[in-house]
This record gives C-alpha cells, structure tokens and sequence, in this order.
C-alpha cells in the first residue's frame, strides 16, 4: 500500500482539528473520530482483511473501557495498555468459537458476545456502574504530570492512532498478513495445501481484540465516562460500516469512513434545519444507503498463497 495524496490530506484533515482545541465541543468530537477509527481497523482486520465479518466489535471496546477505569490510575498512557490487555482476554476466550465460524454465524456470535457483555454490565453494578456508567476526570499524559489540557489530550490520541495503524500496516504486508488474506479467500484449499488456518485467523482475533481494547481506552479518554451502551450494536454497525465503505482504500480509507460516520452523527444536529434538527440519525441512514451502492472489495484475490512462506 503506498503513500498517495489522499492519505496526506487524511493527516491533515485529522491534524487541523487540533486547530479547534479553543472548543471543547470540537474537541470531544474530534477525540471521538480519532477513537472509532481504531475501532474501525480492528472491524476492517477482522471483516475484510481476514473474511470473518463481526458485528460485536464494541464489546472490546467497552470491555477495554471499564477496564481502563480500574486499573489505569488515571494515567493515559497506563489506560491504553490495561485497555489493549482487556481486550485481548475476550479475545482470547470468544476467539475459539469465532474463528472456527463463518459468513452469518459468525455475525450470530459476535453479536451474542457483545449482546452478553452490554447485559452484563448494565447488572454488574459493583464493576461498571450499571446502567449509569462510570465517569473519570481528565487523565494525565504520564505519570507525575497535571491533567492533560485539551489539545495535549488530542493529540496524545492522534499519536495512538498512528502506531496502531503504522503496527497492522506493517504485519499485513508481511508474510504472516498475506497468508491471513490468503486464508480468507479460500480457508479450504488453504487447509489442502497443509496450512493451520485456525491459527491464523485466532491471531488475528487476538489483534482485532487487541486494537479494539485500545479504542475504548481511548474513548473513555475522550469522554471521561463510559457505560454499558458503549457495547451497543449501534457502535459496532457503525464501525463495521466504515470498514465496508473505506475498504477500496484499505486503512486510510477506513479511517477517513470513520471519522466521516462519526462526524455525520455527532455535527450533523446542529446543522439540520428546523424540524430536522436533532435528527442527525436519519442523515446518517441516508449516507449509509447511499454508501451501500459505493463499489467495496469483497475478496483477496490478489494474493497467491503459492507465494507466501509456510513458516508463518
């Protein structure tokens, strides 16, 4: 994947709301964008990289959210690794059923995932808050540091985004990440020629819940609040959603699709005239359908297994 001129004004698109750290509004939502475009990659890993489409992304989220909240003392840098290990734990656990799934059943167990993670929260009172949620203050950078300012804050998570797309960049154009496509476009034959595909799509599960964990650490940063709505299928269909339609362009488009649903849902009710205003949910239905007619890539094929070193 090479560096095009889209890619640069994607970066400077994302650095120039650093510019609107004077609003606290547009920063909240500038946070937000950075935060659901990891989100978005884990899904785009998970969906379109590896075939496994997945519609429980936001349990790793909300999973590495809560977790944050306990054990990262308020640190942002410590938040994002407890959040990272959190989601790498359900992972670990819900990976051996996803993995050995496929097409439809693999969105039923997803969804059921992340259906049992949202329910449980909202019960486990003593954990999560319950229905209420948990808030936090400001966190700091570092330890020994005062709470991060607004635009500190940002930019904090801007670098965050930035490793983590720099990291799956680099693994999936290493053998490893081309044999995962390749196990995507054809697990059966793959299987034939001697390959362990379970254990490729389980690491793979193991970074989507990795990254997925990050994004709600970097959510619960961006909010200082988390609750068991953030297991919602509504945040999983809308990142499953802008890994669909950034998909042509592989991890920069995802992120630009992301900060774009995100920017329709959360800009557009202050934009929309008379009645409409507050609706912002209906314009975001309306981009989708729109979207939908958009041409997506829905296979590897461009890989040839025969190519990739069998060591991985």
């Amino acid at each position: 994947m090479k560096l095009k001129r889209s890619h640069l004004i994607l970066v400077g698109v994302l650095a120039g709301l650093a510019q609107q750290a004077h609003d606290p509004y547009m920063v909240s939502i500038a946070t937000t964008m950075v935060a659901a475009a990891v989100l978005a990659l884990a899904v785009y890993l998970h969906t379109m990289v590896a075939g496994l489409p997945t519609l429980g992304a936001a349990a790793w989220s909300a999973t590495g959210a809560f977790a944050a909240v306990h054990l990262g003392a308020g640190i942002l840098s410590l938040q994002i690794v407890v959040g990272a290990a959190a989601g790498l734990l359900l992972a670990a656990v819900t990976g051996l059923l996803v993995v050995r799934s496929s097409g439809l059943t693999t969105i039923m167990i997803t969804l059921a995932v992340a259906e049992v993670v949202q329910v449980t929260a909202g019960h486990w009172k003593a954990i999560t808050g319950g229905t209420d949620g948990l808030s936090i203050s400001v966190p700091v950078l570092w330890p020994g540091q005062p709470p991060a300012a607004d635009y500190e804050l940002y930019t904090a998570l801007l670098v965050t985004l930035g490793v983590v797309t720099a990291v799956l960049w680099i693994w999936l154009a290493s053998p490893s990440g081309q044999a995962l496509r390749a196990v995507a476009d054809n697990r059966w034959r793959m299987q034939a020629c001697g390959w362990n595909t379970t254990a490729h799509l389980y690491t793979m599960h193991l970074v989507a819940g990795t990254i997925g964990g990050i994004a709600g650490a970097m959510l619960l940063a961006a909010r200082q609040y988390t609750s068991p709505a953030d297991a919602s299928l509504q945040i999983s269909a809308l990142v499953l959603a802008a890994a669909v339609i950034g998909a042509n362009l592989e991890l920069p488009g995802v992120i630009a699709a992301a900060v774009a649903l995100v920017a329709v849902r959360d800009l557009a009710s202050a934009l929309l005239p008379g009645p409409w205003a507050g609706h912002s949910m209906i314009l975001l239905a309306a981009v989708l359908l729109a979207a939908s007619y958009l041409p997506t890539r829905t296979s590897n094929r461009r890989v040839r297994p025969v190519a990739v070193s069998k060591e991985y």
